[in-house]
């Protein structure tokens, strides 16, 4: 949603409801959450105008040519994502109502786990988090534009066998503590709903904040600590400091 105002999209951008995302707090795991009423009733998606008209908008500019994403999708449209402490949920509406929201392959950066006060992941947070006022000035004081992930590229789920779930351009943001899935795997580095994810052989597309595009190489970033995952850290923190060699996984 915070992307549409920069992308001509302004008359949408205004009349969406302002959304209430799920939270949680418990310690360091992936939380999956059915958005279907009750639960959640005061969120946007129960909202009749925001259910039933804004969302459903399609925009094409946020759909990846080299994916397939209109396909039908087994369980539903992540909807409302939420990042914090030490967990990432993924709110998401069940089909048949799920598929009936606009789509998208590009979603914000949150960081490793979005605001956290923990002192060692919450180094790490980033740009697009709920309800973040990031300003691309703060951004360039801190870390620096060319050196900070703004948004970037996900499947928004498995890219093997039938698609298990899609964003909506709703949706908000990931985490990106999990690292960087391979649309083409079905191991333990594939593309997931909790993972920016491509198609493409080698990288995932990221737009920075100097709005840079460039293609990060998948490499160990779903190893928990090693290399790779350091400098993806560092990639897509706002205010990290971080100086790690950046030529593993950039060009």
């Amino acid at each position: 949603v915070p992307l549409l105002p920069y992308m001509e999209q302004d008359n949408i951008y205004k009349q969406c409801y302002e959304p209430q995302g799920p939270t949680t707090t418990t310690p360091m795991v992936l939380v999956l959450k059915d958005l279907r009423p009750p639960v959640g009733s005061a969120g946007w998606w129960n909202h009749s105008y925001n259910d039933t008209i804004t969302f459903r908008y399609k925009l094409k500019m946020f759909e990846c040519p080299s994916d397939t994403l209109r396909e039908e999708v087994l369980n539903g449209a992540f909807i409302a994502m939420h990042a914090s402490q030490y967990t990432f949920t993924g709110g998401y509406m069940p089909v048949p109502r799920g598929a009936l929201y606009g789509r998208t392959n590009y979603v914000g950066n949150a960081g490793c786990i979005g605001p956290s006060a923990d002192v060692f992941y919450g180094a790490w947070v980033g740009p697009l988090t709920s309800r973040s006022d990031t300003t691309l000035g703060q951004m360039s004081v801190q870390d620096g534009t060319s050196n900070t992930v703004l948004f970037g590229e996900t499947l928004g789920g498995r890219g093997v066998g039938q698609r298990d779930f899609v964003y909506a351009w709703s949706a908000g943001f990931i985490a990106t503590a999990w690292g960087l899935g391979r649309g083409q795997s079905s191991g333990a580095d594939a593309a997931q709903w909790y993972r920016f994810s491509s198609r493409h052989p080698a990288t995932v597309q990221f737009c920075f904040g100097d709005c840079s595009t460039r293609g990060v190489r998948f490499g160990q970033t779903t190893t928990f600590f090693t290399e790779d995952w350091y400098v993806w850290m560092e990639l897509t923190g706002r205010k990290d400091g971080g100086n790690r060699d950046r030529s593993a996984l950039l060009d």
